[in-house]
């Protein structure tokens, strides 16, 4: 499970036979305390989402730039 923040508006498009799928960037951070210098750090990954069908268009309706995804 991923828990992240929505880095751009999902892209959604219609394919032939019907089906939706939407596409859009989430980032996940991790915050830690570097062993040499005690700073804390914050490392960001970033992953390339689809969703299909039903999903793709709740997605389309209700995810948006920036929105915390848990």
């Amino acid at each position: 499970m991923l828990v992240g923040h929505v880095g751009q508006d999902p892209e959604v498009k219609q394919l032939d036979g019907g089906r939706t799928l939407a596409t859009f960037s989430l980032a996940t951070s991790r915050k830690h305390k570097d062993s040499k210098t005690g700073e804390m750090k914050v490392d960001t990954q970033w992953h390339n989402m689809e969703a299909w069908g039903k999903n793709a268009e709740t997605i389309s309706q209700y995810v948006k730039k920036g929105q915390l995804l848990e």
